[in-house]
């Protein structure tokens, strides 16, 4: 502030303040605009003297790519305009960028640009370049050896891609992140269950939710008995994993997955290893889960699930996404031969 102007302010008051005198506001305003992520503006404003300070040099504003872009042009001149007015009241403050940080339903979970996988010179993921929405079911289809576990396992980061790039909430996803902050929040269902013998279902639920959310015992114990009250097994709670069947041993390992209270949860040929007669009851687990909102990635050959839960369905071939769209246009108006071919063996 110069001091002809602050000279002028005591000469001259302005009528914009007389509503806000003897009020003091600093406020550091973070909000996220599509995609950008944007530290607005720093203000301090007592009586007859006012500081404004503008952050767009540190907003680090990123595009999706991770390169700096340009602020929105109404945001240019939103910044222009306050410091013309030498004004911003805190109630207009407020109700412009104190938004909710919840996501909604059509945001954006995952963000996946050209994605590639090898395994020496095997290339088993190719230019793979797709979306997730917050919400949202999809299912991945495709024959054994098309690269749909691989893909699912790179999503969580327990393979590293080695090509393309990916974002987890507008976060850019490397080798280098803190794999156990990402998995909190991404939870994953193997084929195999993957349950610890030596243990009892309960203490199956319990032990990542307290050794890793540091929760409380009886906290956890009562989440757990919730979740076993969810997939059906409450009576369970007490036995050991090899004296369930495999589809009780899929739904346990169901709510060992949600006991970490996921954000989203990746589904890797659940009922593959399942006697057809046990199919039914995880599948109905899984429904129930699309229907409370869960995010779920699924990858299946279970063509009923697909077409009944999916929002959006995924074909994947030889390393490649052949074919996408909801399940109508899949299923009933497959466009790409493969995936005429595909279905017609299948169905």
């Amino acid at each position: 502030m110069n001091k002809a102007y602050c000279r002028w302010r005591q000469n001259k008051p302005d009528v914009y303040f007389v509503y806000f005198a003897q009020i003091i506001i600093n406020h550091i305003v973070i909000y996220s605009y599509r995609q950008y992520r944007l530290l607005l503006l720093s203000y301090i404003y007592s009586g007859r003297s006012f500081w404004y300070r503008d952050y767009k040099k540190i907003a680090e504003a990123k595009m999706l790519n991770g390169e700096a872009n340009r602020l929105p042009r109404s945001f240019s001149i939103l910044f222009f305009l306050m410091k013309k007015a030498k004004m911003l009241t805190t109630v207009s403050l407020l109700s412009l960028f104190l938004k909710s940080r919840e996501r909604t339903r059509g945001e954006n979970v995952f963000n996946i640009y050209k994605l590639e996988k090898k395994f020496d010179e095997l290339e088993v993921l190719k230019n793979i370049s797709m979306y997730i929405e917050d919400g949202e079911v999809v299912c991945i289809i495709g024959p054994s050896g098309s690269g749909k576990s691989t893909f699912l396992r790179c999503l969580n980061l327990l393979e590293i891609p080695t090509g393309g790039k990916m974002y987890y909430k507008g976060t850019l996803l490397d080798a280098d992140l803190n794999r156990k902050m990402l998995r909190k929040e991404v939870g994953m269902v193997f084929q195999k269950f993957n349950l610890f013998p030596m243990f009892t279902v309960l203490k199956n639920i319990t032990y990542a939710p307290i050794h890793i959310n540091k929760m409380k015992r009886e906290a956890a114990r009562d989440l757990a008995m919730d979740l076993l009250e969810k997939v059906g097994l409450a009576d369970k709670a007490n036995v050991y994993p090899p004296t369930l069947s495999g589809g009780q041993q899929q739904r346990v390992a169901i709510a060992r997955a949600l006991a970490m209270q996921p954000k989203m949860l990746l589904f890797d040929e659940p009922t593959s290893a399942l006697d057809p007669e046990l199919v039914g009851d995880v599948l109905t687990v899984m429904k129930q889960l699309a229907a409370d909102g869960m995010t779920m990635v699924v990858v299946t050959h279970e063509m009923g699930f697909a077409r009944d839960v999916a929002d959006r369905v995924i074909f994947m071939d030889k390393g490649y996404i052949v074919e996408e769209g909801k399940p109508d246009k899949i299923f009933n108006h497959p466009e790409h031969k493969r995936t005429k071919e595909f279905l017609a063996r299948v169905l």
